[in-house]
C-alpha cells in the first residue's frame, strides 16, 4: 500500500512539473511575440535590418584586414586613413554606391562622452556629428553603423544612411 502511494505521490510531482514548464514555455512565447507592440509603442522599428547590421560588420571587418591587415594596423599606428584611405574608399564605393546615399568611414577618439572626429578627406565630415563635437543621431530614415576599437580611445567606424530605392 505505501509503494502505491509512494508511485501516486511522484507522478503527481512530475505533472505539476511538467504543467509549470508549459505555462512558463506559453509565457515566453507570449512575451517574445509581444517584442513588436513594444517597438512599435516606443517608436523603434526602424527599417535597419540585422542583415544590414551585419553586412555593414562584415564590410569594415574585411577591410581592416585586408592585405593581411595592413590597413588595420595604418590607421590604428598613425590615428587617421592617410595611407589606406584611397583603397578604402574605392572598396566600399564599390560594395555600397548602388545600395546607400552616402558612404562615411573614418577614425574618431571618443572619450567622457566627448566625439572628435580625425580629418577626413576620403569621405568627408560624418553625418549627425554637431558643430560642437557631440555626435549625434542621423537623421536618415535608414542607417547601419559599425564600429571598431583600435586603441586608447581610438576607433574606426563605417556609417551607412539614406538607403536607395531598388527599382
Amino acid at each position: 500500500m505505501l509503494t502505491k502511494k509512494a508511485q501516486t505521490s511522484e507522478t503527481l510531482t512530475w505533472i505539476v512539473a511538467t504543467i509549470a514548464i508549459v505555462i512558463i514555455l506559453y509565457i515566453s512565447i507570449l512575451v517574445a511575440s509581444a517584442q513588436d507592440s513594444v517597438k512599435n509603442v516606443l517608436n523603434l522599428d526602424k527599417k535597419v535590418t540585422y542583415n544590414d547590421f551585419r553586412e555593414g560588420e562584415k564590410s569594415l571587418h574585411g577591410v581592416l584586414l585586408a592585405n593581411n591587415g595592413e590597413v588595420y594596423y595604418s590607421i590604428r599606428d598613425k590615428d587617421n586613413l592617410e595611407d589606406s584611405g584611397e583603397f578604402v574608399k574605392n572598396v566600399l564605393e564599390q560594395i555600397y554606391r548602388d545600395k546607400y546615399e552616402k558612404i562615411w568611414f573614418g577614425v574618431f577618439t571618443f572619450d567622457s562622452f566627448v566625439y572628435e572626429g580625425k580629418d577626413n578627406s576620403y569621405f568627408g565630415d560624418r553625418p549627425g556629428v554637431s558643430s560642437n563635437g557631440s555626435r549625434g543621431v542621423v537623421d536618415e530614415e535608414h542607417s547601419v553603423s559599425n564600429s571598431v576599437y583600435l586603441k586608447d580611445n581610438l576607433y574606426v567606424e563605417l556609417l551607412l544612411t539614406g538607403e536607395k530605392d531598388e527599382n
